[in-house]
């Protein structure tokens, strides 16, 4: 199938994008959107009209204690399904579906042809959050910035899903955040302790058909993010069922 380059019509300042990365990695043109011009939908309302669904969890799968978060991490959220795990000899990465709702408002990124929005209100949304451990009995120079998650899927007509910014607030309120640091901590955050993790969630259209998630773990430098040597470079596919 072949796809097409998805430019945004309006944008504001940066949140998420197209290829889904984190602050640290070279920015998306596609960060944040524009508000709708007609009725303007407040946050209250927003986190009123998205009820989440979330999937029960498997008796073998992670719950939110078995988790340590990193010093500057905020607290971990489990919740979900566990879609797959990405893993090496350095670190594990489990990919969760935390929970599923609908977009409160028209999304702001429009279809280049028909000036539609392509994630109109009402439209089925899910909640990815990778979870990210490091398994080694050492402290590895990986953090927050170091991680690159990029989501697509074999029924979107466009090169990468990209996040329904009207449904973020929605998704901060489960405990599913975008970037995991917590600025109040005094930790170092290009660091990741022994046996300790953190997260970075997105809220992506839901699709019934199959979803390409690829995962980089770049080491952080005096110099920088080391791209030439990712910790953990990987892609999976998969289906997501919704509950």
């Amino acid at each position: 199938m072949k796809k097409h380059t998805l430019r945004p019509i309006a944008l504001v300042a940066a949140s998420a994008g197209l290829v889904i990365a984190l602050a640290g990695c070279a920015p998306d043109a596609t960060e944040g959107v524009a508000p709708s011009t007609g009725d303007v939908t407040t946050t209250e309302d927003a986190k009123q009209k998205v009820e989440p669904k979330v999937p029960e969890k498997a008796e073998t799968e992670k719950t939110d204690s078995d988790v340590t978060p990193a010093g500057w991490s905020k607290p971990i959220n489990t919740d979900g399904e566990l879609l797959t795990t990405y893993e090496n000899d350095s670190v594990r990465v489990d990919l969760y579906a935390t929970a599923f709702g609908e977009a409160p408002e028209d999304d702001g990124v429009e279809h280049p042809d028909t000036g539609e929005s392509l994630v109109p209100a009402g439209s089925p949304v899910v909640v990815l959050n990778a979870v990210i451990t490091n398994v080694t009995d050492a402290t590895l120079p990986i953090g927050d910035s170091g991680l690159r998650m990029s989501i697509d899927n074999d029924g979107w007509p466009f090169m990468g899903l990209h996040e329904v910014e009207s449904a973020v607030d929605w998704r901060d309120s489960l405990g599913a955040f975008y970037s995991s640091i917590d600025w109040n901590s005094h930790s170092d955050i290009s660091e990741l302790e022994a046996g300790h993790s953190f997260s970075n969630a997105r809220v992506v259209p839901y699709l019934d058909t199959p979803y390409e998630v690829a995962i980089t773990l770049t080491p952080e430098t005096e110099d920088g993010l080391d791209h030439d040597n990712p910790v953990l470079e990987e892609s999976q596919t998969f289906t997501i069922t919704h509950p």
